[in-house]
Order: structure tokens, then C-alpha cells, then sequence
């Protein structure tokens, strides 16, 4: 979808355009959320994991379709030969092309380590949010729902900024003030021990997640030609994928080790980002990239 838009939509709406389907993306999951509460309540939790396992069977099985579709109809139309291995090589010669591109271009590769360290001390997160509910605060399990709640609505505000702010041109200067942000939300959870300002922080904590990967997502699909698209994306989101699992497992070693004290490790996630923002996004090539000079 992100390697698309840049055909739908011109330059100069890419932001906007990134900001609909990011906040269309919240919105629906926000919505799926209440949607699960609710059929928890009715159902149970048997049948709700039933409900969750058969939405799933529902998408795989229409995926099925368009790959017969393009297989019967498109593939013979176009002259292509469709077949596992052809597709599995035309898979790794795109994801070859882009990281030679992306290895070919400094600022880009910043870009790209970036958020992948970003991702590395973002993910965690997930781990910490139980400990930190249940250890740090003595708060029941339902509580975690409202965190997850709030990250969501945080990420759909953040969406939105855009749209309010003169963001043309500013990269460089809103994208490493949105990671000082995260840092200082992630010092600030450490230290505080309010349930409602818990709620509050993770809400901008989710706002600032979802600015800076708007902000990520536009200045790529500005910066890079269209040709690149698909290419990059493809390398980007493998390396973000992978990053992310492997931090998850990390930090849950870590904080067995921390026993439970989950502060320490959101200062130490903290000192991570803002480690990684200032030896990145000082840099002169970063800089250059950004302000696409």
C-alpha cells in the first residue's frame, strides 16, 4: 500500500494521503478492540478465539482466490509463467535491488538503521506494558486493555498532526523532536506511579509513534523514485519484522533479570532511542536527506 500511493496521489498530497489511511487504520483497529470486548462478554473466550482463528481461514481463503484469479487470467494475458521457483527467485533478486539501492544512497541507509533501531527499542514495549500494569502499579489485567486502548487512540491522534502542522520540508526537525518525545514519556512512566497519568502518557506515547512513522513513511516516498518503491519497502519491513521478534525475546530475558522491575528497563529503552537519535540524526548526509538537498 505505501509503495502505491505515490501513483495514486502527487507530491504534494503524499502527507495527507499518508495521514487518511494511517487514521483509517486506527480507526478500525480501535474498532476491532471494542468489537472484541464485547464479543468476549457475549461469548466467552473459547468462542471468541474460534471467531478470531475463522476471520483469519476467511482472508487466507480470499487470498487464495485472487492467486487463482491472476494465475487462470492475468498471468497467461501478460505472458507470464507462473511457477513457486520463479516467484521465490523474483523475490530475493527485488529484495537484492534494494538493498544495493538503499546501501547506494547514506542518508537513506541512516534512515533505514534508524528505524530499525527504533523498532528494536520500540517493540519491547509490549513486554513491559503487563509488568509495569500489574508489579509497578498493582493494577488488575483490565487495565491493560485501556493501555492498548490508549496506544491506539495516541497513534490515530498522531496521524492527524500532520494536518495542523507545517510539516513540508521540517523532517529534520520533527522526526528526531518525535523520538526525544518517546524518550521522555518512556523517563517519565519510570518515575511515575498515577494510573490515570499512566493512561495519559500512553497516549503520547502512541501519538509520537505514529507522527514519526508518517513522517518515515512520506519523506521515503518523496525522497526515493517511484521505480524503488516496492523494492525498498520490501527490505525495510523484513528488517523491521525480524528486528522486532528478536527485541521482544530480549527484553523478556531482561526483565527476568530485572526481576520484574520494569522501570529499569524503560529507562534503558529510553537511553537506547536517544543514543541512537543523536549519532543518526546529526549526521550531515541524514540532515541532507531529510531536507532533500
Amino acid at each position: 500500500m505505501v509503495a502505491l500511493i505515490p501513483e495514486l496521489v502527487p507530491s504534494s498530497r503524499l502527507l495527507a494521503a499518508n495521514s487518511t489511511t494511517s487514521s483509517a487504520r486506527q480507526i478500525s483497529s480501535i474498532l476491532a478492540e471494542l468489537l472484541g470486548g464485547v464479543l468476549y462478554v457475549a461469548l466467552g473466550l473459547k468462542a471468541l478465539l474460534l471467531f478470531d482463528a475463522a476471520s483469519y481461514l476467511v482472508a487466507v481463503a480470499s487470498t487464495g482466490l485472487m492467486m487463482s484469479r491472476y494465475r487462470r487470467i492475468v498471468a497467461p494475458a501478460s505472458g507470464v509463467q507462473a511457477s513457486s521457483r520463479k516467484s521465490l527467485r523474483g523475490v530475493i533478486d527485488v529484495s537484492l535491488e534494494g538493498f544495493r539501492y538503499i546501501r547506494g544512497q547514506p542518508g537513506l541507509l541512516l534512515l533505514a538503521t534508524s528505524m530499525t533501531l527504533i523498532n528494536v527499542f520500540y517493540s519491547p514495549v509490549v513486554v513491559v506494558i503487563p509488568f509495569l500494569v500489574a508489579d509497578t502499579y498493582g493494577l488488575p489485567g483490565a487495565w491493560y486493555g485501556y493501555v492498548s486502548g490508549c496506544i491506539s487512540i495516541g497513534i490515530f491522534l498522531g496521524s492527524l498532526f500532520p494536518r495542523f502542522l507545517a510539516t513540508k520540508g521540517r523532517y529534520h526537525v520533527l522526526m528526531p523532536a518525535a523520538l526525544a518525545m518517546i524518550c521522555g514519556v518512556f523517563l517519565a512512566m519510570s518515575i511515575n506511579r498515577n494510573a490515570e497519568v499512566l493512561l495519559a502518557l500512553f497516549v503520547m506515547l502512541g501519538a509520537q509513534v505514529g507522527l514519526f512513522n508518517l513522517l518515515y513513511t512520506t519523506v521515503i516516498q518523496e525522497r526515493v523514485p517511484s521505480e524503488f518503491h516496492g523494492r525498498m519497502w520490501s527490505v525495510t519491513f523484513s528488517i523491521g519484522f525480524l528486528a522486532g521478534p528478536l527485541a521482544k525475546g530480549a527484553a523478556g530475558y531482561l526483565i527476568d533479570i530485572l526481576h520484574h522491575q520494569s522501570h529499569l528497563l524503560l529507562v534503558f529503552l529510553a537511553c537506547g532511542i536517544a543514543a541512537s537519535t543523536m549519532a543518526i540524526y546529526t549526521r550531515d548526509s541524514m540532515k541532507n536527506f531529510l531536507r532533500g538537498t
